[in-house]
């Protein structure tokens, strides 16, 4: 539970964070990449068309087409990244996390198991008592955590 109560965060901080990230640069840059996309299928006719009328070598379009690729590869890799920093950070898992130590004890063993993995990667656990066949069923056993990594 510790480590639940830790991911209380600050409202006053995370509005700070929003409102950093500006959403009309990232539309701005949204829109830039979508132009860049459609500047690159206009050059790739261009390159076809030079070709059909040969006016450039076979060898020439493909190079100028691999480069073309990697443009395009680079483009697309940066608005994924977009679009997941958006659904990553909605104002409704927000505010789930904001709640989570209040809501903990009243979740049923499903939500809080899937409320784990969404948020921590790995958790090491150590228990000093060995347990099986032996341990008494009821029994509270002394665990510890090593170590939590987030996700």
């Amino acid at each position: 539970m510790e480590h639940i109560q830790r991911i209380r965060l600050d409202h006053a901080e995370i509005s700070a964070a929003a409102e950093a990230k500006s959403e009309t640069n990232i539309q701005n840059e949204r829109e830039q990449l979508y132009k860049e996309l459609k500047a690159i299928a206009e050059r790739r006719k261009k390159w076809q068309y030079m070709f059909a009328e040969d006016l450039i070598s076979a060898e020439d379009l493909r190079a100028r087409r691999k480069e073309e690729d990697e443009r395009e590869r680079i483009v697309r890799e940066r608005l994924a990244e977009i679009q997941s920093n958006e659904t990553g950070a909605s104002r409704k898992v927000l505010n789930k996390l904001f709640e989570l130590p209040d809501l903990w004890n009243v979740m049923d063993d499903v939500d809080r198991r899937e409320m784990m993995q969404t948020i921590f990667k790995r958790i090491v656990i150590e228990c000093k008592v060995e347990t099986g066949i032996g341990a008494k069923k009821g029994k509270e056993l002394p665990f510890y955590i090593l170590d939590v990594e987030y996700n």
